[in-house]
């Protein structure tokens, strides 16, 4: 049976902290993995360098998964899919290029 907001496995906000636990997890978990790699190659700035894209990936992560949950109905999925890959992908890039761009 389903709830008023047409989800089976409960509330929209309780499924989108658990996503956005989840999606902090994985990111803490390849952070752990790529820090030491940053060290090596270029010390405390490639550990600041891996940081910032964990950050920034975590915060587009979480933006597309709220987009995603504002658009319950079936007839709004496709849309809001499209525009959580916007977010995901444009966002790092936008951060990735005006980092390039300050030098």
């Amino acid at each position: 049976m389903t709830d008023v907001q047409g989800s089976r496995e409960g509330p929209r906000p309780a499924r989108l902290v658990v996503g956005s636990g989840i999606l902090a997890a994985c990111c803490a978990v390849l952070l752990l993995l790529v820090a030491p790699l940053g060290w090596f190659t270029a010390g405390p700035a490639g550990v600041l360098a891996a940081l910032t894209a964990a950050g920034v990936c975590l915060t587009a992560g979480i933006a597309a998964m709220a987009l995603s949950a504002s658009r319950p109905t079936p007839e709004l999925a496709l849309a809001g899919t499209l525009m959580g890959m916007f977010i995901r992908m444009g966002t790092p890039l936008a951060v990735m290029i005006a980092i390039y761009l300050q030098g």
